[in-house]
This record gives C-alpha cells, sequence and structure tokens, in this order.
C-alpha cells in the first residue's frame, strides 16, 4: 500500500510515447448517481518518463525540471484534472 512516485527507465507501450508522466489513481465512486458523486483515491502513483525525457533538479539545459513535473502531478495525486481532460467524464 506504498504512494510513490517513480522514473520509469522504461516506457509503457499502451501509454503515448510523448507523456512526460502519469498518475495512476485507484477508487471508488461514491454516491453515484447524486449531485455529490465523488471518487474515494484509495491509491495512487507518479510515474515519469525516463525513457523518452531527462529530468533534473538543477535546471540543466535540455531537462524538464523534477520538482515541477511532480508538482503538476501531485495536483492529480490528490484529485485534481485538466480542464477539458479527454480521460475524465465530466
Amino acid at each position: 500500500n506504498e504512494m510513490g512516485v517513480y522514473l520509469s527507465p522504461d516506457w509503457y507501450d499502451e501509454l503515448p510515447p510523448n507523456a512526460l508522466a502519469i498518475t495512476q489513481i485507484y477508487g471508488y465512486r461514491k454516491q453515484i448517481g447524486s449531485p455529490n458523486e465523488f471518487v474515494e483515491i484509495f491509491h495512487a502513483d507518479i510515474i515519469l518518463n525516463n525513457d523518452s525525457y531527462d529530468f533534473s533538479s538543477d535546471f540543466a539545459p535540455g531537462t524538464y525540471d523534477l520538482g515541477t513535473v511532480v508538482l503538476h502531478e501531485m495536483g492529480h495525486f490528490i484529485g485534481l484534472y485538466h480542464v477539458n481532460d479527454p480521460f475524465i467524464d465530466t
């Protein structure tokens, strides 16, 4: 039951190769069909695509800032999503 942040040296074939990172969220839908419907998250992981991209914490040229990418993914980790996200049924 550990939640974590992982650098993946081999990116997943079922994911877009241009994805910088993903957050996997597992949860249960609660109060389904009501105006107060929500998802209770019981597990989430952040996975960074270290196969196609380089990450750094010192703003090195040609790299992505690790802290900024993880901060963005932490928003997903706590249940936030992109506006007009094609993967979310709003």
